[in-house]
């Protein structure tokens, strides 16, 4: 079962390594921001926390009062549109 995690979490980005750039590259991003909490519904949010030393809050992680992801997002843009600000909208068309 362990092995069948770690391979899980390299598949994902999960992996230390991985996880590292991208929490040392959200870093650079907030580095001037006072960040004390870190909302997500994803399995990495407790490493991002971790990184940047906030609490971590967990929202809707099953999904059940918003059925929505980045991936469903990227997958159909259009028929989620709702769940985006106008000007990320904007952003996805032009991309």
């Amino acid at each position: 079962m362990y092995y069948m995690q770690k391979i899980h979490q390299l598949k994902c980005g999960l992996d230390e390594e991985s996880v590292k750039i991208q929490t040392d590259y959200l870093k650079s991003l907030v580095k001037d921001i006072k960040v004390t909490h870190f909302y997500n519904s994803e399995p990495y949010g407790k490493f991002v926390a971790r990184d940047l030393n906030v609490e971590e809050v967990q929202v809707d992680r099953k999904r059940q009062k918003y059925p929505i992801s980045a991936t469903l997002i990227r997958k159909s843009v259009e028929e989620n549109e709702s769940y985006l600000e106008k000007v990320v909208y904007k952003d996805f068309k032009e991309a």
